[in-house]
């Protein structure tokens, strides 16, 4: 009777063992996926900004600015795709897409090196 009802304690135990480790994995899965959304969304915020600044402060100056910024080709490690379409400021990353209305600009925004020049009132990019 004894080693029966020891045996019955023990998978009890190791079922609810069991089910924490399955409860604490979960947990931590969703809050693994959780902080990676938030940096991902944090870090194309980030380039958004960057940019949009380069090209106000590019409007703002007198003719004859010239300025190289350079944009990273992932970030840490995550694709995104930029892009500039009519006045607006596109960035697309696997989660988010983030969209800023900028002035006009003349050329194309690419990853890595970039250079701003503003000439007869007219903002050029690359």
């Amino acid at each position: 009777m004894k080693k029966s009802q020891a045996s019955m304690e023990l998978m009890l135990f190791v079922g609810i063992g069991l089910i924490i480790l399955i409860i604490y994995f979960t947990f931590f899965f969703t809050q693994t996926t959780n902080y990676n959304l938030e940096k991902e969304k944090r870090l194309g915020q980030d380039i958004l900004e960057k940019v949009k600044t380069e090209i106000e402060l590019a409007e703002e100056v007198n003719n004859g600015y010239s300025r190289t910024f350079i944009l990273p080709p992932t970030l840490n490690g995550i694709s995104y795709n930029i892009t500039i379409q009519n006045k607006e400021l596109l960035i697309d990353t696997p989660n988010f897409n983030f969209i800023e209305l900028i002035p006009e600009v003349t050329g194309n925004i690419q990853k890595n090196q970039n250079i701003i020049k503003k000439e007869e009132n007219v903002i050029y990019l690359n």
